[in-house]
């Protein structure tokens, strides 16, 4: 269920996780302290690859998204799975659409469970309100539609 997997409309940015997202090429912006962690574990930049950053004082305080050379919006879908629960929201973007990088994210939660136990609630996306959020679903629910028609059988 998209309900599942989107923040609604009215949701709070402040409540939710940053995910930066940054690439080998082209620039990008991360706080200090995730730039720090970031060294610190010898993190690759690579298409999909995902670190949790920590605050000082161990809590979560976001995750950086390895977007490769970020020629690829669709690369955020790696975050679905990597991602623990609770609502998060992209914070940098590097050189991705950002209406792209959405559509990825949602994409890649695409369970299939019709004929199996719901699968646990996941990571949770707050658009940005400039998005057109109609448009991203109706892309996802179609998408989402074909996926189940072809699963089905």
């Amino acid at each position: 269920m998209l309900e599942n997997v989107l923040a609604p409309a009215k949701a709070d940015l402040k409540k939710a996780l940053p995910v930066w997202c940054a690439g080998t090429t082209g620039a990008y912006t991360l706080p200090d302290e995730a730039e720090r962690w970031m060294k610190q574990s010898a993190f690759k930049l690579s298409a999909g690859a995902v670190l949790l950053v920590p605050n000082p004082d161990g809590a979560l305080m976001g995750a950086i998204l390895g977007v490769g050379a970020g020629d690829d919006s669709f690369v955020t879908g790696a975050l679905a799975r990597a991602l623990p629960q609770g609502d998060w929201y992209f914070a940098e973007l590097a050189n991705l659409d950002p209406a792209l990088a959405a559509i990825g994210f949602l994409l890649g939660a695409y369970r299939f469970d019709a004929y199996r136990k719901a699968s646990p609630e996941g990571p949770r996306l707050t658009l940005d309100p400039a998005l057109d959020r109609a448009a991203i679903e109706r892309a996802v629910r179609a998408s989402w539609l074909a996926r189940n028609l072809v699963n089905t059988p």
